[in-house]
């Protein structure tokens, strides 16, 4: 009886630890899926366990249940390595106050990026524009290690498109450090972004890249 109860002490802590990492997984991805998938599988696990931790349940039970969750886990683990072509490794950047200039937000992604924060990036970024990066062979999420020197000039003037109506461009230049160079070479990159929203109370967001050269 004891060593039954062990097992299922065992079985409700794994089936939540493996819940709040998928949970935490999901919030953190730029998909509104994944985090659908995540609370169901977490909120069915959760309710699972204690239901059996009240009731006789065949033996067998208590290897589905957590098999169930840590495939869930393992499905968005890997659908979040497809959108990003890369490991997950978070850390944390500071995120822009909501009237910060285009070139705060700038410097801010670019934060995100070498800390591998999706979080903070996908609040200053558009869906399609954080896919995009993502889809890159060296994604910088995944192969910028350290960006330095950073140096980013007045924002530009440019049309209206994919619903802003206000729109920028910004140049910067500054000194790149990959983990592999693949597309492009280490150290001084010219680079540029293209920034948009649609009323002047909105938060400035990334939607485009400006490839300008090496």
């Amino acid at each position: 009886m004891a060593s039954r109860k062990a097992v299922r002490a065992v079985t409700g802590l794994a089936v939540l630890a493996s819940g709040a990492v998928l949970y935490q997984r999901a919030t953190l991805s730029s998909g509104l899926v994944y985090l659908a998938v995540a609370v169901a599988l977490f909120a069915g696990a959760t309710v699972a366990v204690f239901v059996l931790a009240f009731r006789r349940a065949h033996r067998t039970i208590w290897l589905v249940v957590p098999a169930l969750i840590l495939a869930g886990t393992a499905v968005v683990e890997l659908t979040v390595k497809q959108e990003f072509g890369c490991p997950w490794l978070h850390g944390e950047a500071d995120l822009p106050a909501v009237s910060a200039p285009p070139q705060e937000t700038v410097r801010a992604y670019l934060d995100a990026v070498v800390n591998d924060d999706r979080k903070t990036a996908g609040r200053i970024t558009s869906p399609a524009f954080l896919r995009q990066e993502g889809a890159y062979p060296d994604s910088p999420f995944c192969n910028w290690r350290e960006v330095s020197d950073l140096r980013i000039h007045i924002p530009a003037p440019a049309p209206a498109r994919d619903g802003y109506r206000e729109v920028v461009s910004i140049d910067l230049e500054f000194d790149l450090e990959q983990r592999e160079p693949i597309t492009r070479p280490d150290g001084h990159t010219i680079d540029g972004y293209i920034l948009g929203r649609e009323f002047p109370t909105d938060r400035w967001k990334i939607i485009d890249r400006i490839d300008i050269g090496p």
